[in-house]
């Protein structure tokens, strides 16, 4: 059996039937979006193992050594510097869009108005 490809033994103090053995009870440890502790695993080193299966992988972690980050992390910061940048775009683009449909709707209104027949009065009228 390859030693690298095997998971690493649980913590001693921990017995797997404290063991989180998907993202979704990860995720309900923390009180969070699946999302957001996938995202810790990939960018701040969220401590999850996984046992590799033929087609897919499962995810398990162990409380002690997820309280351990939780209580040792520090966001990094060019993360809160993306972050700070990020919670401005979306309000930005908002108003790219807002402005963008306001010109667009004044140009539309402009071609039509230009373009309509005025009423059709003869010099007799």
């Amino acid at each position: 059996m390859d030693r690298s490809k095997s998971p690493p033994p649980p913590p001693l103090d921990a017995p797997t039937s404290e063991r989180l053995d998907s993202w979704k009870r990860v995720a309900a440890y923390f009180k969070r979006d699946v999302r957001t502790v996938k995202r810790w695993e990939k960018d701040e080193g969220l401590p999850v193992h996984r046992h590799v299966h033929k087609k897919q992988a499962t995810v398990y972690a162990y409380p002690p050594e997820l309280d351990a980050w939780w209580n040792n992390r520090s966001p990094r910061p060019e993360a809160e510097k993306a972050r700070g940048k990020d919670a401005r775009k979306p309000w930005s683009r908002w108003w790219a869009v807002a402005a963008i449909t306001v010109v667009t709707a004044a140009v539309s209104a402009g071609v039509w108005f230009a373009q309509r027949p005025s009423l059709p009065f003869a010099e007799r009228d």
